[in-house]
């Protein structure tokens, strides 16, 4: 159990009543997306189901998919700070990198 307040509150809901929570909490943030992100719709349901089940995504495509733009619509969304990191976003960029600094 967390210090957080809202967990008591979570904890009184039974299985339905959270399911439900969720599907709301679901909907409204898709809505959210849709607004800025257009054809992406089953990436966005992936990355919500993700972010719900407390796990990880990795996002993979060729640039111009909106990757970049759904973490930040989906940070904006809940509230979060969003700080892109592209030098460990793409493995031969974070390669470069370090062969920049281990050669100076």
């Amino acid at each position: 159990m967390t210090n957080n307040p809202s967990s008591s509150a979570l904890d009184s809901l039974d299985d339905g009543a959270l399911a439900e929570r969720l599907a709301d909490a679901s909907r409204r943030i898709t809505t959210e997306l849709r607004k800025g992100i257009v054809g992406q719709d089953a990436v966005v349901e992936q990355a919500l189901i993700a972010l719900f089940a407390g796990g990880n995504c990795l996002l993979v495509g060729v640039p111009g998919l909106a990757k970049t733009l759904l973490i930040h619509s989906l940070s904006r969304a809940l509230d979060l700070r969003f700080i892109a990191d592209p030098v460990h976003a793409r493995p031969d960029a974070e390669r470069r990198h370090r062969h920049r600094h281990d050669h100076r």
